[in-house]
């Protein structure tokens, strides 16, 4: 048996039965040395039918890179009296012999909440990197965590920070706004939890608005088990595993990240081949080695790049195309396909295309137009759109339209021959670009209709060779 005793210090706290019995794993005996996977999870006594509460150790890293022990309680089924969530406790003391198991003394008590968001980021060391970032830079921020009713915090731990930049991150740090942007990124002015993202999963693109002005989070869950769901969160372009989940707070939730969100770390290469709804264009990008330009760190791109929804769309409507595409010897077509949807040596944020359309000429009615080369055609941008705009016939010409509704809020798309692709991410920021997510592809039919001027590469090579042999076959009899 192993049993956690909590040194209770708030007189106003209420215990009753089950949560002394939340303490205590039956059966087992667990020692701190033995911790290997947080994961590994134990019923507690608190397991009745109503009731439900795993028990569950882990050893973290504090700011000085010592180690430190946590005992975490997850409730995954609550009653009228205990709430769902998780609570975490440091092991002050452990490894304590006792008659017939072993305890360990830990600083506050499991199952119950903590009286704000901002109390579990003061006294959870391994968040000990964030909570200071805070309160030297964003005085603020504190006083939105001490008083709000309902935020969720997505809070990156001390191993996250490891993961950053740290001269990019010194350098946020010399602008008040810029630090208190990148902060205001990982809270969310509600109470999100896990459940609730489940819930939600099905919704095509799952997204948040942060306390970061134009900034949401994306999510996506990887695991439906409603015991132990693996749920990734995106923000500007980085993007996080939760590792502990639903930390409940009475104003709130906190779920720790493996990543600070906002400062990349990763090429547009590795954000296309790690992200999973942008796995087709990446795998489609791999042929004959187009996509070996997206690794260069000294340069820079901007791509729009189609979900993985984009291409199903694309197999149901245009199978005989979409075939071809895929079947991996039409590398012509799909370097075609692919160029029209990127900018090579410069990065164009959403905010930067915004900018455009200060000195842009006005083009129509409530049309402001700004020009960009694609690698292949032209990119409109566009402000105000009430209605259609495109002079050219060039088929490579694609236009980025702005919706403006109710006078406030804004939807952005692509606008290609026709087909309307709505941005859905914009902005996931890379070491050497932008990526902008859309949810369609810029393509059509005629777009991989093999004719003599256009046919794949392999076989244009062949038709040359078989060519050469014709010729100095018939030269030969000649003579």
């Amino acid at each position: 048996m192993i049993s956690c005793h909590p040194q209770i210090r708030d007189n106003k706290t209420i215990i009753d039965k089950q949560v002394i019995h939340g303490h205590v794993v039956p059966g087992k005996v667990l020692f701190t040395r033995t911790v290997q996977d947080s994961k590994e999870e134990f019923e507690s006594l608190a397991f009745t039918d109503n009731l439900k509460v795993f028990i569950s150790m882990e050893n973290v890293s504090s700011f000085n890179n010592e180690d430190q022990y946590y005992a975490k309680s997850k409730t995954i089924a609550s009653d009228v009296a205990h709430m769902k969530g998780t609570a975490l406790a440091r092991i002050v003391k452990g490894n304590i012999p006792i008659k017939n198991g072993v305890a360990h003394l830990i600083d506050r008590p499991l199952m119950l909440v903590a009286t704000n968001v901002l109390a579990i980021l003061q006294k959870t060391a391994q968040l000990s990197m964030f909570y200071d970032l805070i309160r030297n830079h964003d005085s603020g921020l504190i006083n939105v965590m001490t008083v709000a009713k309902s935020l969720t915090i997505f809070a990156p731990s001390n191993e996250a920070f490891k993961k950053v930049n740290n001269r990019q991150l010194e350098q946020i740090q010399l602008n008040t706004e810029n630090i208190s942007r990148l902060l205001r990124l990982h809270v969310v002015e509600r109470i999100l939890t896990t459940d609730e993202l489940m819930d939600r999963n099905r919704e095509p693109n799952l997204q948040v608005p942060t306390l970061s002005k134009g900034q949401s989070l994306y999510f996506a869950i990887n695991s439906m088990d409603p015991k132990s769901p693996v749920v990734t969160v995106e923000g500007a372009g980085v993007t996080g595993t939760l590792t502990t989940a639903n930390v409940i707070a009475r104003n709130g939730a906190v779920h720790i990240v493996d990543r600070l969100l906002g400062i990349p770390s990763q090429t547009v290469y590795e954000k296309l081949a790690t992200d999973p709804i942008l796995s087709a264009t990446f795998n489609l990008s791999q042929q004959e080695g187009w996509n070996e330009k997206l690794k260069n760190r000294d340069e820079q791109f901007t791509l729009f790049v189609p979900t993985n929804d984009a291409w199903a769309e694309i197999r149901r409507t245009m199978p005989s195309a979409y075939k071809k595409l895929f079947m991996g010897s039409f590398a012509y077509h799909v370097r075609n396909i692919l160029e029209r949807h990127m900018i090579a040596n410069s990065v164009f944020t959403l905010e930067e295309l915004l900018s455009l359309t200060t000195n842009a000429t006005v083009s129509g009615k409530n049309i402001l137009q700004g020009r960009l080369n694609m690698t292949r055609g032209k990119v409109y941008f566009q402000a105000r759109v009430t209605q259609s705009f495109g002079d050219s016939a060039d088929e490579n010409d694609a236009q980025i339209v702005l919706d403006m509704k109710d006078g406030n809020t804004a939807e952005y798309y692509t606008d290609w021959n026709g087909v309307r692709a709505k941005v859905i991410r914009p902005d996931l920021k890379c070491v050497n670009g932008v990526v902008h997510v859309i949810d369609k592809v810029m393509m059509m039919n005629r777009d991989v209709t093999v004719s003599g001027s256009a046919v794949p590469a392999a076989s244009g090579l062949a038709s040359l060779v078989a060519t050469f042999f014709t010729v100095a076959f018939a030269r030969a009899l000649h003579h």
